[in-house]
């Protein structure tokens, strides 16, 4: 069965200055098909982050494009120029590395928040396309808790809630609005040994609905145990992509990223 595209960058550039340019990204590729889990990795000043950031709205690129597929029109549109909230009114949905709780709500009020300022009609066509017997934002709230594993701390602040808890708690606040794609910005940041594991079998869920994620984490063993395929960054390129078993083999990754972690990572993927 042919894979289902959601986004793809076209030779991306990025300059930084104007008298003493820096390049960071320069001609970067990539793309990212419907329910698969994409990780980008590279050294520190490798293009990754920045990459990142012109895939999520933050910044924009020097030159190149983004595209987006819309299956309704069956036609990809541009949205290199779009900003951030837009890019999230189609479908594509960013997780930053810093909390973004309202941390003095509750779980449930964090995401009845969001329902009360969305349009209603937006709002409807999520609940029908999640489930066609939703009546009511409280019982679309109630669901979303449920499904990741939070009902019970429904009425909890959301500031006491673990750091998984937490991680969590955005990924349901993100799936009010049904995404296609989810942009996650080291999802592993500030979360214990059990709340990574809890967040790795969300990630799979999530990517087995046909939700596309794309992720950078600093914690490549977990990134590379969820990943379909990997982008390695090297010097503002790609360098290689590939499926995790071959991207450890890689020997310029494993010079620059993997240092002693080389052999349990060869362990882990034979």
């Amino acid at each position: 069965m042919p894979a289902t595209p959601v986004i793809a960058a076209e030779n991306l550039y990025k300059k930084f200055n104007f008298f003493r340019p820096i390049w960071p990204v320069n001609g970067v590729s990539l793309h990212v098909n419907a329910g698969e889990i994409v990780a980008l990795l590279g050294s520190n000043g490798a293009g990754k982050s920045t990459t990142f950031e012109m895939l999520s709205g933050l910044t924009h690129p020097t030159k190149g494009s983004i595209l987006l597929f819309d299956e309704q029109e069956n036609a990809w549109i541009d949205i290199t120029r779009e900003p951030l909230y837009k890019r999230a009114q189609l479908g594509i949905c960013y997780l930053p590395q810093k909390p973004s709780i309202f941390a003095g709500l509750s779980a449930r009020e964090n995401l009845l928040g969001i329902m009360e300022i969305m349009d209603s009609r937006v709002l409807s066509e999520s609940m029908q396309a999640t489930d066609p017997a939703l009546s009511s934002r409280e019982d679309y709230c109630d669901m979303l808790l449920g499904k990741f594993s939070l009902y019970e701390h429904r009425d909890k602040p959301a500031m006491i809630l673990s750091g998984g808890e937490q991680r969590r708690l955005e990924i349901a606040r993100s799936f009010i609005t049904k995404p296609k794609l989810i942009l996650m910005d080291e999802p592993y940041a500030a979360v214990d040994l059990s709340g990574v594991q809890l967040c790795s079998s969300l990630f799979r869920e999530v990517r087995n609905e046909g939700v596309s994620i794309l992720i950078i984490d600093h914690r490549i063993e977990d990134i590379l145990k969820i990943a379909d395929r990997v982008y390695f960054l090297h010097k503002g390129q790609v360098e290689m992509e590939g499926v995790p078993r071959d991207i450890v083999r890689n020997p310029l990754v494993q010079e620059t990223l993997l240092a002693d972690q080389v052999d349990r990572l060869l362990q882990i993927f034979p």
